[in-house]
């Protein structure tokens, strides 16, 4: 499964480095299209992972805000 931003890093600078034709290879006609829409998909990527951290630290307060809450209780 692809998930590693360093990957796609090194993606980018392999597909950036390839000439028009070998572009063509991969069925990419234009460069700067397939490059902002990569920068899209990435950038969201980023997003659902932060959001994703977030989700599991407030998971984790409100565990921990219900033990101490059923202690008293």
């Amino acid at each position: 499964m692809y998930h590693k931003p360093r990957d796609a890093t090194r993606i980018i600078k392999v597909l950036n480095s390839n000439t028009k034709y070998e572009l063509e290879e991969f069925n990419i006609e234009d460069r700067i299209e397939f490059f902002l829409e990569l920068r899209k998909v990435l950038t969201n990527n980023n997003s659902m992972l932060q959001l994703e951290n977030k989700c599991h630290n407030l998971e984790v307060q409100i565990k921990k805000f219900h033990m101490k809450f059923n202690a008293l209780h």
